[in-house]
């Protein structure tokens, strides 16, 4: 053998293991395209637009890959037509190495191979476009879907809305609710006192009767006497011409009867006039105190710190709770002290009267920390008045037994609570001063019975 059949020999080998490495490669290349599709099959749903986009890029990728196949099987192509040529050339000389066409029958079976690589490749191509038609049915249901999702959420907020107008229905009922709550609460009260009113003025009334018809009685004798004083004077013309000897007498009677009716009369005048004072005084007496008092809180109320109301026999004082607490607190601060100390003057002043010290609040309370220590207002209301009693008694001084603690809550308004100005106003603690009568249990007694 020839140098030149040692070299073609050499070429050829080199040629076919360059086509078995460009075959695997080629394999390889077909693995990873038909991975790329499973995947594209299991991303459309969730990929829409972003997956049409790499799918259209991994098609132009693989368009590209199916050139360079094409271009690579162009040159194994020309390669096998060289290598026959050379084949052919050589073939003198190799009839005897039997292992060479072997190698090429091999070599043609592989080529046979990349021709139906390439025909599943065309094959999968086609299944390319039916997964494109697939994206595109789901496309479609997608937007029917989007339709039918923008009605529903337009059926939704019209629900919504109907839903928001019953929520104002109800909260416009539960407000006149609580408003008419208040009304019945209030009027309760005012009957309860007008109640013990009444008892009170009845006892007075009692007391005015049983003058009254002592003062009838004394006027009755009066009459009796003055009609037996008339008929004296009518038998003393009788006995003027008659017998003399009991003139004398008789004027005795006369002097001594108009004496006990001008004692009589006095003792009319008297009655008369204590009646009157009995009547008149309670009024007189609470005038005189409210002048008093206004003299004692002139300082506050000069600031508008403190309003004085007077309903018949009971006076309210009305204190601002913002002079008296901090915000949203039943913790006394300084600038009460000088208030309460004046207060306790007033109602030193008024030994005969009960002092009903009420907490006022607003609708809420805006504070979380407060809310934990008072649930409700009226747990607010109640533990301001409870303070303020309990400062009154310790540190000035104030008779125990004439204080009472009561909590309105926000159910005792003066204003509107929709504004903050509202709210001001009806933050309060007011101290009711009423008869000590209307609070002592024996008068209560006959209300309890029906009496």
């Amino acid at each position: 053998m020839n140098r030149f059949s040692i070299a073609s020999l050499a070429l050829s080998g080199l040629i076919l293991v360059g086509c078995a490495t460009g075959t695997d490669a080629f394999k390889k290349q077909i693995s990873e395209q038909e991975g790329t599709i499973a995947n594209l099959k299991s991303q459309l749903e969730e990929q829409n637009r972003v997956a049409m986009t790499d799918l259209k890029n991994q098609v132009a990728a693989r368009d590209g890959s199916i050139q360079d196949l094409e271009a690579k099987l162009a040159i194994s192509q020309k390669s096998l037509d060289d290598l026959a040529q050379k084949v052919a050339a050589l073939q003198a000389d190799l009839d005897a190495y039997m292992p060479l066409q072997a190698k090429v029958a091999d070599l043609q079976a592989e080529l046979a191979a990349k021709d139906s690589t390439i025909a599943q490749y065309a094959a999968g191509d086609s299944k390319l476009q039916d997964l494109l038609k697939r994206f595109d049915q789901v496309q479609k249901q997608l937007g029917e879907l989007q339709t039918q999702l923008s009605a529903r959420e337009a059926t939704l907020k019209d629900l919504r809305q109907q839903a928001a107008i019953k929520d104002a229905m109800i909260k416009d009922l539960q407000d006149q609710k609580l408003a008419s709550e208040s009304q019945i609460a209030r009027l309760t009260n005012d009957a309860d006192q007008a109640v013990l009113r009444i008892n009170a003025f009845e006892k007075q009334g009692k007391d005015l009767a049983s003058r009254q018809s002592e003062l009838d009685a004394l006027k009755a004798k009066l009459t009796e006497l003055q009609k037996t004083n008339a008929g004296l004077l009518s038998d003393l013309e009788a006995f003027k011409t008659g017998n003399t000897r009991n003139q004398a007498s008789y004027l005795s009677q006369i002097d001594s009867l108009n004496k006990d009716k001008s004692a009589l009369q006095d003792q009319v005048d008297t009655l008369s006039r204590k009646y009157n004072d009995a009547i008149e005084q309670p009024a007189r007496d609470l005038d005189s105190r409210v002048s008093e008092i206004k003299k004692i809180m002139a300082d506050p109320i000069g600031k508008g710190n403190v309003e004085i109301r007077r309903y018949r026999d009971v006076l309210v004082i009305s204190v601002k709770d913002s002079v008296l607490f901090p915000p949203d607190s039943a913790r006394l601060q300084s600038e009460s002290i000088a208030i309460l100390k004046a207060l306790s003057q007033v109602f030193k002043l008024m030994p005969d009267r009960m002092v009903r010290v009420e907490g006022n609040t607003a609708v809420a309370i805006s504070s979380a920390e407060a809310l934990r220590a008072y649930p409700t207002s009226w747990h607010l209301g109640s533990s301001r008045a409870a303070n303020v009693v309990r400062y009154l008694q310790e540190e000035c001084s104030v008779d125990p037994r004439k204080l009472v603690a009561v909590s309105r809550g926000e159910y005792n308004p003066k204003s509107d609570n929709a504004s903050e100005a509202g709210k001001m106003i009806n933050r309060r603690v007011e101290f009711v001063m009423v008869a000590k009568a209307m609070y002592e249990i024996n008068q209560l007694v006959p209300i309890a019975t029906g009496d």
